[in-house]
């Protein structure tokens, strides 16, 4: 009975131990087999949209095996979505200008691939990256018009969400309460409640700045309640944090002491270390004026929660340097396939040429009809040789680089080397074409003296 146990146990660990990594494999699995654009696109967004993936670190992980999936398959959508997760991670992890160029190139993708989908879930994320109202809002304002046109309820509940933030940071009170409700009608439309605690938290800090305080309490209790529901250990936090913060305000120590510790114990079973340490902020400023044992308590706590918060980031910061590199290697890959492509071009150009100079002097050789100076066939055959010689150039260059490790002073004396081949080649190709042409012209000149012979003849007659 016991090794059944063992077993079992053994069986628990290892699947939890495994089980991220088993269901990340699959996702990408099912994104290689999905075909249709848009079908694959809301099933990325849906993965990242889980509750086991909630951890900002850990979408940042599943990201960066869904940009080396769309590396190896060559998918941009994979591609684009992958960047636009990258870019949020450097963007809570504060590191903004990194995380702008990241999503300026997913957006980049994004209008190569065409995509009207794509575009607006971009520009959602890249509005956060601006700090004025104006740009934010004309972004969200795409993204909407996007949502609207290709009626992507996703998109618009995530739009109307980030236009009711950004109208209540810049206290147009009117304008995010009517996004709150467009909000709060479609998540009930689309049965999506696992942000709904965070919906009735906007609605709680819009009543607020109403002074509807009594609205403002319900609502605080109904995201409270909504959060404990849906198991969301982060919305539950957060809830008890702003309602300690409405207490606070109000000077109503004790409610306010209450629920923050109430958010403490929630955040402990989170990684959420900004909101464990900012409700320890409140509780210090509480104590420092009557319990100074308990003010040290917290001013430990404060202490713990920032060195955490700093150990995060200090990973997070290796991550990023991962993620950094990955996307380097890319864009040299990319830069590198692009010189490829132009020197195969511009072989296939060269060659047309070296075709047509041939073919050409091919037919002023052999053509009966007219007489060609020497001068045209020389001229033709430096020509040549200079178009010969570049692609000679074109072809082997690579290969000298490589074997003279980019030694300017080598690579011009390979060159030279070529050329002392090259030139008295061309010498006897052209004095062959030359001697060729000598030879045309004295029997076209034969032929046409023995016309004129014989047309004087038909004129006289003896």
């Amino acid at each position: 009975m016991k090794k059944i146990y063992f077993i079992l146990l053994f069986l628990f660990l290892t699947n939890s131990f495994f089980g991220q990594k088993n269901d990340t494999e699959i996702f990408l699995t099912n994104v290689k087999k999905e075909k249709i654009d848009d079908k694959k696109i809301d099933l990325i967004l849906s993965y990242f949209e889980l509750p086991i993936n909630e951890n900002e670190r850990k979408r940042a992980e599943i990201a960066q095996k869904l940009l080396r999936y769309s590396y190896r398959n060559k998918d941009r959508i994979a591609e684009t979505l992958a960047l636009k997760e990258i870019s949020y991670f450097y963007f809570r992890s504060i590191k903004y200008n990194d995380g702008l160029e990241v999503c300026l190139k997913a957006l980049k993708i994004a209008e190569k691939v065409k995509s009207d989908k794509l575009i607006g879930h971009v520009s959602l994320i890249l509005s956060y990256f601006y700090d004025t109202f104006d740009k934010k809002k004309s972004l969200l304002k795409k993204s909407l018009a996007i949502a609207t046109k290709i009626n992507d309820n996703n998109l618009k509940l995530e739009t109307y969400k980030t236009l009711s933030e950004l109208y209540l940071d810049n206290n147009k009170i009117t304008q995010s309460l009517y996004y709150s409700q467009k909000e709060y009608e479609l998540t009930l439309k689309l049965k999506k409640f696992q942000d709904i605690g965070y919906t009735y938290l906007g609605f709680a800090e819009i009543h607020k700045k109403l002074k509807n305080d009594e609205l403002a309490l319900s609502y605080y209790n109904m995201a409270i309640k909504a959060s404990k529901k849906i198991g969301s250990k982060g919305q539950l936090g957060w809830s008890y944090f702003f309602k300690s913060q409405f207490f606070f305000d109000k000077n109503k120590i004790d409610s306010a002491k209450i629920y923050s510790q109430k958010s403490i114990s929630a955040f402990d079973k989170t990684t959420q270390k900004s909101g464990y340490f900012r409700n320890a902020e409140i509780l210090l400023n509480i104590y420092n004026k009557t319990n100074i044992d308990s003010a040290y308590k917290y001013s430990e706590k404060l202490r713990i929660g920032i060195m955490d918060y700093l150990a995060e980031n200090s990973s997070n910061d290796n991550l990023k340097i991962m993620l950094d590199e990955e996307l380097r290697q890319k864009s040299l890959a990319e830069e590198n396939e692009k010189i490829e492509e132009e020197k195969k071009q511009n072989l296939q150009y060269t060659l047309i040429s070296i075709s047509i100079l041939v073919l050409l002097s091919f037919y002023l050789i052999v053509t009966k009809s007219f007489i060609v100076s020497s001068r045209v066939i020389k001229f033709i055959g430096v020509v040549s040789l200079l178009i010969v010689f570049e692609f000679i150039n074109l072809l082997i260059h690579p290969f000298l680089e490589k074997i003279t490790h980019h030694s300017p002073i080598l690579i011009l004396l390979a060159l030279v080397a070529i050329a002392a081949i090259l030139v008295p080649l061309h010498h006897k190709v052209e004095h062959l074409f030359v001697a060729k042409m000598i030879e045309k012209n004295k029997n076209l000149k034969i032929k046409k003296a023995v016309e004129i012979i014989n047309d004087s003849e038909g004129e006289n007659p003896q």
